[in-house]
């Protein structure tokens, strides 16, 4: 297997606030149930510390979402959270008081095209992959990329709704 990848480094987006985590938790798994492949096995890391005094805690999740786009190409995206000090808090909407968290939240997003080559000679992959494929390739690599931005212009404008004017 080869790897392109697609990010130079890592999309950072950072959120200091109030977010009603469990709604942009389940956004998110829907987000990626649509346009990848979402299965509760894609949370490959979980780590939560209570923080001193109980009522915080730093949360520390890493997820890998596949799709195998066809059957020589598969589009991979992680994500690394990092939300630091959460506690409870209650925010107004249309009048009702509504549960929500806040803290200080950034995500990471890293992603990379993988070609299906195990079977394959390195030379046959060399001539496959740098002569034959190189544009369906970089097309791949490019579509794979559309989705990164929506994923990160969705997560954006959701951390804007919850910005204070």
């Amino acid at each position: 297997m080869t790897k392109y990848y697609v990010t130079e480094g890592s999309l950072k987006l950072r959120h200091v606030g109030i977010l009603e985590l469990g709604d942009f938790y389940t956004w998110l798994q829907r987000w990626f149930d649509f346009e990848m492949s979402w299965k509760d096995s894609n949370e490959k890391f979980y780590e939560e510390v209570v923080l001193q005094g109980g009522d915080a805690k730093n949360i520390e999740m890493r997820w890998e979402v596949e799709k195998q786009e066809t059957n020589y190409f598969k589009y991979v995206i992680t994500l690394d959270f990092t939300f630091i000090a959460v506690s409870d808090s209650e925010i107004q909407v249309d009048g009702k008081r509504k549960k929500a968290q806040k803290g200080d939240y950034e995500i990471r997003i890293n992603s990379y095209l993988e070609t299906k080559t195990e079977d394959l000679n390195t030379f046959f992959i060399t001539i496959l992959e740098k002569i034959l494929f190189r544009h369906r390739i970089e097309m791949q690599r490019t579509l794979l990329f559309e989705k990164v931005q929506s994923l990160h212009e969705n997560i954006k404008n959701i951390f804007k709704q919850y910005e204070v004017s």
